[in-house]
């Protein structure tokens, strides 16, 4: 099954209200591709590489543990992912997939971040909804340290990929 970015859009929209282990899989697989095929170019995206593989592995071990710990006995609500949580995911992907099918990564990619709440950040100081370039890789750390802070795909970028 091949996803494109179309679909992987729906997905972070949620227009699909339960997505199933498959689907996510597949998603993960089009964002290791893409990755194969931005270091085949050999642009330099070590830390997005890092990043994308960790997250990847993690969520689909994560989600076919869950899936086998009732001995083969899966329930479609337990066959489907956590639609927030994927929606989450689908959207980082999204903006991760925009930038490298765009040719728009290097090992200092800097990616538009919105704050929902102050943060203290290396001695500065952003208000809620203020909006700030950061390094992906800080970016990333602020959310899984629970920071509610939105990647942001920008506009022209986003105009560009509707219109392909």
């Amino acid at each position: 099954m091949s996803l494109d970015k179309v679909v992987l859009a729906e997905i972070a929209e949620d227009k699909l209200a339960q997505i199933d282990l498959e689907t996510f899989l597949a998603v993960a697989k089009e964002v290791r591709q893409s990755l194969a095929y931005c270091l085949s170019r050999t642009l330099s995206c070590d830390t997005l590489v890092e990043t994308l593989y960790t997250v990847a592995r993690s969520l689909a071990g994560l989600r076919l543990s869950k899936a086998f710990s009732n001995l083969g006995e899966v329930t479609k609500e337990e066959r489907s992912v956590d639609s927030a949580f994927l929606r989450e995911l689908a959207t980082e992907f999204l903006t991760y997939y925009v930038a490298i099918t765009l040719a728009l990564v290097d090992h200092d990619i800097r990616i538009p971040a919105k704050f929902s709440e102050d943060v203290v950040l290396g001695g500065r100081r952003y208000r809620a909804n203020s909006a700030v370039l950061l390094d992906l890789d800080k970016a990333l750390a602020l959310r899984r340290a629970g920071v509610k802070v939105d990647l942001v795909v920008p506009r022209e970028i986003a105009e560009t990929l509707w219109r392909i």
